[in-house]
Formats: C-alpha cells, sequence, structure tokens
C-alpha cells in the first residue's frame, strides 16, 4: 500500500536525485567506518569586549589533552576520537566554566566569557555541534530565525521539514507536526506550557516570535519532562539567559510587508543592576490591513497586535531566581465571504470559486469589523534553582496564565461577542538534578501540577445557559517523571518514565429552557503511564544514528467530550461524546546524518500507531438552528497510523554556493476502516539554492517549493475536494555589517494562485498572492 502510494504521488520522478543521495550516503558509510579520531576542537577566548583572553587553561576531562590558550586567545586538540566530551576551563587553578560537546568531525568552538575579579561566567558556544542528546531534534537560530521575523509562530517554523501549518486565511496559524497540531502539540513558551483554546482549527498560539532568540521543535512523543498531550511533539519558545553587565544592551527590528501594507516594530533592552540582578524589557506592536490574492482583495484580513514582556534574574552564589511576565493581545480579521450562515450558502460559496465582489474591495482597508477575533494571553512566571552540595540542583517554578477569547459574529445586532471564554491555569514543577555520576549518568526526577478553570457562561459551577460550544470546567492534573541518561564515548541512552493523573469536571445545565434548572457535573477521571528510551550511536566522526521509542497518551478534551453547539469559525454544528477513551500513542523513529567531505545527508524514519484516535466525523443530518441549518459532525474514535519520511540533503557546491534539499511524505490511515483522514498535509518538496559574497556577510537566496495534490482522501468526506498541487518561488537578499542586518525578500514570486489544503479559507478564495518583505535589525 505505501508502496502504491508513493507511485500515486510521483514521488520518484521529482526525487530521484534524493535516492541517488542516499546511494552515495551508504556507499560512503562502510568507506569511512574507521576514521574514528580524525575529529578536532579548535575555538578562540574572547571576554564581552572583545579581548583575547591569554593563557586560560582548556581540558578535556578523563584525557591527557590539556591546552592553554595564546596571545591571540586561540586552543586547539588534534586527533580526538568522535563522542561526547566535558571541556573544563580554569585559570590559576579555579575552574571557571564547562561544557558537555559531542565531537563528530572538526568542531569549532568560539567562547565569549565575561571576566569579573578573575572569574569566568556566562559561557556561549557557537558553531557546529550535535546536542547530547537522543532526541530528534531542528533549532532555528541566528540568520534563520532573523529572516523569518515578522511571521507568527507556526509560520516561522514551516522550514523545518515535517512541520507545515493550519492556516485560516492569512493571519491565523497554528503548527503541524507530522499530521497533528492542536491539543496533540505542546508548546512551551519560556518553560511554561502554553495553555489557551488550543482545541479550535482556527485558534493561533498566543505567542509573539520576537521574545525568542530560539526556536525549538522536537517531533514525536517527547511528554516525558513536560506532561501528557505531546503524542505528536514539542515546540520550545527560547529567550537567551540575560546579560548582566552594566551596559545597556538592545535589539530593534523592523519589518515591512508589501501585502497588507504591514508593519512591525519590537524593541528589547536589558541591563544589569549589579549584585548579580538584571532586568529586560519587550515589547512588539504590528499593524496590518487586508491582504491580496493574486487577483483581489479580500475584505476584512486586517489585524492588530500588541505584545509586552518584562523579565528579570538574580544570580547569588548557589542561587539563581527568575520572574517573568508577558501579556500578548490581538484583534485578527476574518474574511467576510467565509463567514457563512447556511448550508446553502456554504454551497454556494464552493461552487462559486471567486468570492462575490462585494466580498472583493477594489482597496485594502485597516479597519477590523465583524467577523473577528478578540485574544488576550498573560503569563506570570516565577522560577527559582539552588545548587546544592555535590552538583545537585533543585527547581521550583510556578505560573499563572490567564487566557481570553472573544469571536464576534457578523450577524449579531448588538456588541456582545457571539462566543466567549476565560481560562485561567496554575501549573507547578518541581525538578531535582542529581549530580553526574562518574561523569557518565545524569538524571532528574520532577513533579509536576496543573489546574484550570474555564467559564464559557455565567460563573464556573452557575452556567447561563446549556447549548455552548464548550462547558464551564474545572481540571486537576497531577503529573511524576523520571529520566536518566547515560553517556559513553560513543554511545548515548536515555530512558524515561512518567505517570499522570488527570481529573475533569464540567459543569451543564440540565434543561436549555428553564434558567432555574440545576447543574449536572459530569467527572472525568483518567489514570495513564508513559515511557521513551532513545539511543544516540556515533560509529564515525561522519555518521550518527538516532533510534527513538515512546508510548504516550492523551485524555480527550472537554471539546471532544461535550461540545454541543454552532462552531462558528468552522461553519458547524459540533457534537461531543462523553464516552470517548484518551488516545495511546505507540512511536518509533529512526533518524541518520551523514556527512561526506561538502556534503551533509539526513533522513528520519517514524511511525506513529494511535489507539483511539479522535477526530470529527461528518454526519448524514443537518443541525436546525435559530442562525439556520449547519452540517453536524461528531467526534468519534478509531485506531490510526501516521507513517512517513523527512529528508534533506545539503551541498556546498563550492566555497560560495550551496544547495539545500527537503522532502517530506506523510502516509496516514484508519486502520479499523481501512479509510483515509481529513485535514493531513500533502506531501511536499521543497529546493534551496544561496550564494555568499562579501567574507559572507551577505547572501541571496532563491527557492522553490512544490506542494503536491492531496490524494489520499475519501469521497464526499469533505466540504470540497483538495485543491490541485500547486507550485511557489522565492527569493531572499540578506546583508549584514557589525551589528546591523538587512533581509529583502519576495514570497510567491510569480504571483501565483493557489490555495493550500490546509487553509480553511481555500472553501472561499485563494491564497496570499506575491508578497514583499523588508526586514532589518539591529543589536546594541
Amino acid at each position: 500500500m505505501i508502496f502504491a502510494t508513493l507511485l500515486h504521488s510521483n514521488f520518484f520522478v521529482l526525487s530521484i536525485s534524493h535516492f541517488l543521495f542516499l546511494g552515495l550516503f551508504f556507499y560512503s558509510v562502510m568507506a569511512n567506518a574507521q576514521q574514528d579520531c580524525q575529529g578536532g576542537i579548535k575555538g578562540k577566548i574572547t571576554d564581552q569586549d572583545q579581548k583575547y583572553l591569554v593563557g586560560v587553561s582548556v581540558q578535556i576531562k578523563n584525557t591527557k589533552f590539556s591546552v592553554l590558550s595564546d596571545s591571540l586567545g586561540n586552543y586547539q586538540f588534534k586527533n580526538v576520537c568522535s563522542g561526547p566530551y566535558l571541556l573544563i576551563y580554569s585559570s590559576l587553578g579555579k575552574i571557571l566554566a564547562s561544557k558537555t560537546i559531542v565531537v563528530t568531525h572538526q568542531h569549532e568552538a568560539n567562547i565569549s566569557l565575561k571576566t569579573a575579579n578573575i572569574a569566568l561566567q556566562d559561557l556561549v558556544i557557537t558553531g557546529q555541534k550535535l546536542e547530547n542528546t537522543t532526541l530528534n531534534k531542528n533549532t532555528i537560530t541566528g540568520q534563520a530565525l532573523a529572516s523569518t521575523r515578522g511571521l507568527s509562530l507556526a509560520e516561522s517554523l514551516k522550514d523545518i521539514t515535517g512541520v507545515t501549518s493550519l492556516q485560516t486565511g492569512s493571519s491565523i496559524a497554528k503548527p503541524v507536526i507530522h499530521g497533528l497540531h492542536s491539543s496533540r502539540i505542546l508548546i512551551l513558551n519560556n518553560g511554561i506550557r502554553q495553555e489557551g483554546q488550543q482545541w479550535g482549527a482556527e485558534h493561533a498560539p498566543e505567542i509573539d516570535p520576537f521574545v525568542a532568540n530560539q526556536l525549538t521543535v522536537l517531533k514525536g512523543p517527547s511528554g516525558i519532562r513536560y506532561g501528557s498531550d505531546a503524542i505528536g511533539g514539542i515546540i520550545l519558545v527560547e529567550q537567551a539567559p540575560l546579560k548582566d553587565t552594566p551596559e545597556i544592551h538592545g535589539e530593534a527590528n523592523a519589518v515591512g510587508f508589501m501585502n497588507g501594507k504591514q508593519g512591525i516594530l519590537s524593541t528589547m533592552l536589558e541591563r544589569g543592576l549589579g549584585k548579580g540582578l538584571a532586568i529586560r524589557l519587550q515589547g512588539t506592536a504590528k499593524r496590518g490591513g487586508d491582504v491580496k490574492t493574486s487577483n483581489y482583495f479580500l475584505q476584512n484580513t486586517g489585524l492588530a497586535e500588541y505584545n509586552f514582556m518584562a523579565m528579570a534574574s538574580l544570580k547569588h552564589e548557589r542561587f539563581k531566581g527568575e520572574v517573568l511576565y508577558s501579556q500578548f493581545n490581538t484583534q485578527l480579521g476574518i474574511f467576510t465571504g467565509s463567514h457563512i450562515g447556511n448550508t446553502t450558502d456554504l454551497q454556494l460559496a464552493i461552487d462559486r470559486g471567486t468570492p462575490l465582489a462585494i466580498y472583493t474591495p477594489n482597496q485594502g482597508r485597516f479597519g477590523i469589523e465583524r467577523p473577528y477575533q478578540d485574544i488576550r494571553h498573560n503569563l506570570l512566571k516565577i522560577k527559582g534553582v539552588i545548587s546544592l552540595k555535590n552538583e545537585h540542583k533543585l527547581a521550583l517554578t510556578l505560573a499563572k496564565q490567564y487566557n481570553y477569547r472573544a469571536e464576534y459574529d457578523i450577524t449579531r445586532n448588538n456588541q456582545g461577542a457571539s462566543q466567549g471564554f476565560e481560562l485561567d491555569t496554575y501549573t507547578t514543577e518541581i525538578v531535582f538534578e542529581h549530580a553526574p555520576i562518574r561523569q557518565k549518568l545524569s538524571g532528574t526526577i520532577g513533579l509536576s501540577t496543573l489546574y484550570q478553570a474555564n467559564v464559557s457562561t455565567g460563573k464556573l459551577g452557575q452556567p447561563l445557559i446549556k447549548t455552548v460550544l464548550i462547558p464551564n470546567f474545572e481540571n486537576l492534573n497531577l503529573g511524576i517523571f523520571w529520566i536518566e541518561k547515560y553517556v559513553a564515548p560513543r554511545w548515548e541512552a536515555a530512558l524515561g518514565l512518567r505517570y499522570d493523573s488527570r481529573s475533569l469536571r464540567a459543569f451543564q445545565k440540565t434543561n436549555a429552557l428553564q434558567s432555574n434548572t440545576e447543574v449536572s457535573i459530569n467527572q472525568k477521571i483518567n489514570h495513564h503511564a508513559s515511557a521513551s528510551f532513545g539511543l544516540a550511536y556515533l560509529p564515525s566522526q561522519n555518521l550518527n544514528f538516532k533510534l527513538n521509542t515512546a508510548m504516550a497518551w492523551r485524555p480527550a478534551n472537554v471539546h471532544e467530550l461535550f461540545a454541543d453547539g454552532v462552531h462558528h469559525g468552522a461553519a458547524a454544528y459540533e457534537l461531543g461524546n462523553e464516552n470517548l477513551s484518551p488516545e495511546t500513542a505507540y512511536n518509533i523513529s529512526l533518524d541518520t546524518e551523514y556527512q561526506l567531505n561538502k556534503h551533509i545527508f539526513k533522513v528520519s524514519f517514524y511511525q506513529n500507531y494511535i489507539q483511539n484516535f479522535l477526530y470529527l466525523q461528518a454526519q448524514n443530518n443537518y443541525k436546525l438552528t435559530i442562525r439556520g441549518a449547519f452540517p453536524s459532525f461528531a467526534y468519534i474514535q478509531n485506531n490510526a497510523v501516521f507513517r512517513g519520511f523527512d529528508f534533506e540533503s545539503q551541498h556546498q557546491i563550492t566555497k560560495r554556493f550551496s544547495v539545500h534539499n527537503k522532502f517530506a511524505f506523510l502516509y496516514v490511515r484508519d486502520t479499523d476502516t481501512q479509510q483515509y483522514l481529513v485535514n493531513i498535509p500533502a506531501n511536499r518538496l521543497e529546493h534551496l539554492l544561496k550564494y555568499t559574497f562579501f567574507k559572507d556577510k551577505s547572501f541571496v537566496q532563491m527557492g522553490y517549493l512544490h506542494v503536491f495534490e492531496q490524494k489520499n482522501i475519501e469521497k464526499n468526506s469533505d466540504f470540497a475536494p483538495p485543491p490541485p498541487a500547486y507550485s511557489l518561488f522565492s527569493l531572499q537578499v540578506g546583508y549584514s555589517h557589525k551589528n546591523n542586518t538587512w533581509h529583502l525578500g519576495i514570497s510567491n514570486l510569480f504571483n501565483q494562485s493557489y490555495r493550500e489544503y490546509l487553509n480553511r479559507q481555500r472553501y472561499f478564495a485563494d491564497d496570499l498572492g506575491r508578497n514583499l518583505s523588508i526586514r532589518f535589525q539591529k543589536k546594541f
């Protein structure tokens, strides 16, 4: 079946070059298997003013290697075997810093350190390195992150192979990892589980990507450390450590998009206040008007967003403390032509192909009218870490989140919200990290709690009406976990165990027509264990393997259990099922990376078998409401399998010219009914050509993206069949000088008319047309 699907998608025709590279890959493995000790480590040690640090001792622990930095701050080790090592930096007999690295080839580690009374702190290592982890990890940072500034979190992650986005128009997008999204993807915002109304397909994460200096995606079930639900993957939004020097440091970003006349300003300032105290302030303002497809404007597709973040840290001997507060505020216009009141209008809009003229004005405007979303998210985090004797550590993290969402209906005459939700979340985490045993075995033991209270109508225990999309509810979760990691010269193993108990109580009125009827309390209690095992093996300096297996679970959320109302964003009546069982995912993945001279190949095979997979199934009847007749959907569950692979290759053709290829293939099926599922990403192929010049300070990059037609879908399982395949070209030019960086980009270079299968707006209109972007970043 898999082989037939590959042929059907023309995979062999468009990717024959990739298989030639794979053949070369396996041939080279045999030829280079014995070259284990040809690696090396070199670097330059400087202080915060970029002055050379002389005479710093650098030692590779448990080896004979030890050198001193020279008059130019340089140090070097030769003939280093591949594997993980602990670097010790010391002066005058005093250990200043240490860092674990993994050597796979010639490794460059430039180190910028802060000096204070002949003590070195705040170690930063740059250069190519393989993180000491068995997980399938992809990171966006540096120039790659700078080129995404101004985009939403989901759009910023789409450069990672296997990651796409589920969209509603141009401004609402949520990340999809290997076909899974929403409650199956865990997002950590500065180490805190992001908790919002993420059950809706048109509910985007309430996160400002400008706060991050690094975005990381962990593919597959990785929730042992962070809790249940993460059966599809984890997204880490991480900030840089605060600088505690007395000078003011900062970063200013200005971004402009021609399509929608969108402008964005974001500024960050930080400085040390003395005695180990440092602060950081960050803010972002974003404003945009109606966007345009290749042929017409889309009415009411503007947005307004205003965000703020304040952070303080304290370092004192064995204690580190951190306080963070952030606020996210946005209003998002919904394309007026996509607001459908009944099934007849819906079918007419789909059959029409092009929106009515009243929804496609000749000029775009900045006003936001009904329908639109009004969203606020507040986060308060307090964290403290104590370094105990014998290198043990104890950390306590407390957090409170408030999420408010209002969805305004175009058909309402008053100014109230058609749907409103208020969600309060309190989380606690206590983690004990034991000292490494013989520098090989390290681990953590932790306890986490989560309490949520959601109000959709009235008060928590006193709802006013019965027929609401989701009822008032409270949710309590308690979890304990234990993770151990063993590191040897050529391999690493990690084992994780977790146990969770979750109690959900939903408050519902027993009669929809009487205001004084009793309230019923429906309670769901689930207990479940999770486990993961990972193994990384480095047979040579050019080759590494990662094998991961995991069992994870996700209890049905309140929407899947108790939904009973019109979902305005989806133009459908959705009905939950109180008898749904938790999902259990059994995942296995094999990742391989190989470097042959100036060529790098990466391939990841995975299978995620999900028992009791939950999804919405179209019913054969319509639901009659005061607003008209709506198609009816109900939640069901069956066993499903998600199977596929991600492939990447990077080729340094010349000193300045490089090629980057990507291909993502995904096959999903309901194994009980032997039918395909809806809203599964289509396979996609991407090529990037890059040329650098002016001493690598400038570059020009041409991109090509081909998205296949999604043919693995059942007839009449969706409002409309999937759109045809499409191809897009992009162009990007960048220039960096000292602390200034410029980026000029053009997406959809040839103004192609197309529709993306995972964009819900495809039922009514084309996707975004040509878009010119200008980005400027200044660091100081």
